[in-house]
């Protein structure tokens, strides 16, 4: 089964969290699951130099890596193959965030039998707009797109993709 808690469970290495002087803070260097490994590390402020001085906002800053883990398993499907690593940042109000996802390279990947290479990969989300700085797919029978652009999360949700096919 698939979900982060799911059947099987997982072997956790070096996690440490607490909080503090306003500051809540995690630093999971090794999580064992879905065939590889997951990492996360970061702090949330909750509050100024007192509980009565809550945020109106809490201020995020987490890093989390995936390493070799398998898609399938993490999705629970067998539509789903292949094994992938990742850095992903996010930064910020909670109301406000910033951040990034990172696919280094190219990772082997079969999709409904389709057989893929994905990567590399590198989104960011900057205030309400996230921007595909490089996507890439191809099929290892052939063929490859490459996406760029920039896509609006509120409002009218405005899109302006360049997207090229070999």
């Amino acid at each position: 089964a698939g979900g982060w808690g799911g059947e099987g469970g997982g072997r956790v290495r070096g996690a440490w969290c607490g909080l503090g002087g306003g500051w809540g803070w995690l630093d999971a260097s090794g999580y064992d699951r879905f065939g590889g490994a997951l990492g996360a590390r970061g702090t949330v402020r909750l509050y100024g130099k007192t509980t009565r001085r809550r945020l109106k906002s809490p201020v995020v800053d987490l890093n989390v890596t995936a390493h070799h883990v398998d898609v399938g398993a993490a999705a629970g499907s067998d539509l789903l193959s292949g094994r992938l690593s990742l850095e992903a940042q996010l930064r910020g109000p909670v109301e406000a965030l910033s951040g990034s996802v990172r696919i280094p390279g190219e990772q082997p990947l079969v999709v409904a039998g389709e057989a893929l290479t994905l990567g590399p990969v590198e989104v960011a989300l900057e205030g309400r707009t996230v921007t595909v700085k490089e996507l890439r797919v191809a099929r290892r029978a052939g063929g490859r797109v490459n996406i760029s652009g920039t896509a609006g999360i509120d409002g009218p949700r405005p899109l302006a993709l360049d997207v090229e096919l070999e």
